[in-house]
């Protein structure tokens, strides 16, 4: 009976050891220059980043109209009134089934560049903070009569001269991707372009915490601001988007699908 006692203990140990190593190879791994990080329990995945596509009748959607998704994390999908197809930061969620015409990567770290989950189309065009900055000066791109523009992003975790934001201009709508940030001064001149949609990163771990982000969302005195990459690790973090103060805050879940208005 013993023997039978410590035979069951040992699969009981096997079995965990085996559920937990799958759970860890959900997320990307941390930035490098972060150590010793302990997740706390306001941090809830909630599967949302498995998430996959919705039917767009289901949401009520008109196709007509510029639609955006928050895919999780930093990852957004973007069709604008004409079906351009365009994503930014691709990692999180499913929704990946419509090839690209353009895809947009802030920066090289593995939780914003899984390009390898987008198909791009044979005249697609992919822009990543190597094109976006070059010699010192932020580019600014025309493709299928889209307007991108690159901005500073950039904090002790992400370097100046290896990360951007972009700003896109489409269907009478600035969308301002801020990538990964902190509050910086630069973020002042867009206070005067009038940003439609500016999309913050506050996980308070690699970026700037809700409260940083709450200053900066008043410096770039969009019209709607949406928290992003609000856990650490593609989680989805309630205590932090709640911490967020901007008035004008636009809460979306990972998977959810709204149209963009101007």
């Amino acid at each position: 009976m013993k023997t039978k006692g410590i035979f069951f203990m040992m699969l009981i140990v096997f079995a965990q050891a085996v559920f937990w190593q799958g759970c860890s190879g959900k997320y990307a791994e941390p930035d490098s220059s972060i150590k010793n990080f302990k997740s706390d329990e306001s941090n809830k995945n909630e599967n949302f980043l498995d998430k996959g596509e919705d039917d767009m009748s289901m949401n009520g959607m008109d196709e007509k109209k510029p639609i955006l998704t928050y895919l999780g994390h930093a990852s957004v999908k973007l069709k604008t009134s004409n079906g351009t197809v365009i994503y930014i930061d691709p990692f999180a969620g499913t929704d990946y089934s419509e090839p690209a015409d353009i895809l947009l990567v802030t920066h090289s770290h593995s939780d914003h560049d899984a390009v390898d989950k987008v198909t791009l189309k044979d005249n697609g065009t992919l822009i990543t903070h190597k094109e976006a900055l070059k010699d010192g000066k932020y580019q600014s791109f025309n493709v299928h009569n889209i307007k991108i523009s690159a901005t500073p992003a950039y904090n002790k975790n992400h370097p100046k001269d290896s990360c951007v934001g972009f700003i896109l201009e489409f269907d009478g709508i600035k969308l301002y991707h801020a990538g990964d940030t902190s509050n910086i001064p630069e973020m002042e001149e867009l206070s005067g372009q009038n940003i439609t949609y500016a999309m913050l990163p506050m996980d308070g771990v690699y970026n700037m915490g809700p409260n940083e982000a709450s200053e900066a969302a008043k410096r770039i005195n969009a019209k709607h601001n949406i928290p992003i990459h609000t856990g650490p690790n593609g989680i989805y973090s309630e205590k932090n988007i709640s911490n967020f103060k901007a008035e004008n805050k636009l809460v979306l879940k990972p998977g959810d699908k709204i149209e963009l208005e101007k």
